[in-house]
């Protein structure tokens, strides 16, 4: 249940800082989430499989005391504990994952959509996703996968096209802007123009299928289809798709864009893409 200053926008997020990094002090609530969902002991071997598959090397450890509250006070918990403090960061993200998909695996015979709030996996996936909000941890849970969080503003938009296109029959572009979001997720780097290739590709074929125009770029429905979106709007667009092919769909040695343009250019995509699916409805023929 949202809190009042939540559902009123007083409760502002704090900025993204934690991406490749997670330091040992915002480990510790992400250990506490997971044994609340899963035992010690569950956590322990699942650990083991991902950081030592084959039993040939040294498990890693956090040096030094760690703090073990009455609940922890056991073997099993202080071994896992002193792994997760003290292993790679993006091992935490790799068992959380992992934990995620054993829930949902073993719980499939169970699931039901109007059920789904009861099993697991849900109230695991949303525990973390509002401690990386709160932490500003630039990750989320998203259909099992943990991708990169823009911020409020940017995934509001996101989601929104996401939804416009689900409801309006448009896979396609709907895959364009989901493989945009995981080219900004890849790691160590993120593939920006790869996100600035699906992104506008998802943007271009909504545009195709809206004005009947199966071969045009989206520069020349915006030349040519005077009305697809209100002017000045098209000039922006067109020159959106501009910088785009310079700096990213069309590879040059040495040119891509930084991730602060990248996150424009998808979030400018997705704000298109809503407006023009709403606008022309379901999938024509």
């Amino acid at each position: 249940m949202e809190r009042f200053s939540q559902r009123e926008g007083y409760a502002i997020p704090p900025d993204i800082k934690y991406r490749a990094e997670l330091p040992t002090r915002l480990r510790e609530p992400i250990v506490e989430i997971l044994r609340q969902f899963v035992g010690s002991r569950f956590l322990l071997d699942r650990v083991e499989r991902l950081i030592d598959p084959y039993g040939i090397d040294t498990m890693p450890g956090h040096i030094g005391s760690i703090p073990v509250s009455k609940s922890e006070d056991d073997p099993t918990s202080i071994a896992v504990k002193r792994i997760l403090l003290g292993c790679d960061w993006f091992r935490i993200y790799d068992l959380i994952e992992d934990v995620i998909a054993q829930l949902d695996f073993h719980e499939e015979e169970n699931r039901h959509p109007d059920e789904e709030a009861e099993l697991r996996a849900y109230p695991l996936r949303h525990a973390l996703n509002q401690y990386f909000l709160h932490a500003g941890i630039g990750w989320q849970i998203s259909d099992g996968k943990i991708v990169t969080r823009g911020d409020t503003t940017f995934e509001s938009t996101i989601a929104n096209a996401d939804a416009a296109l689900q409801a309006t029959g448009r896979p396609t572009a709907a895959k364009h802007l989901s493989q945009a979001l995981r080219a900004l997720s890849l790691r160590p780097e993120p593939n920006l123009s790869g996100a600035v290739f699906h992104s506008l590709g998802a943007l271009e074929s909504v545009a195709r299928d809206v004005t009947g125009s199966p071969n045009a770029t989206l520069g020349e429905i915006m030349k040519r289809q005077p009305g697809t979106v209100p002017k000045p709007l098209d000039q922006a667009i067109a020159l959106i798709w501009g910088y785009a092919s310079n700096e990213a769909r069309h590879v040059r040695e040495g040119v891509e864009p930084g991730r602060e343009e990248t996150t424009l250019i998808v979030s400018a995509s997705a704000a298109l893409i809503a407006y023009l699916a709403t606008k022309s409805g379901p999938y024509k023929e």
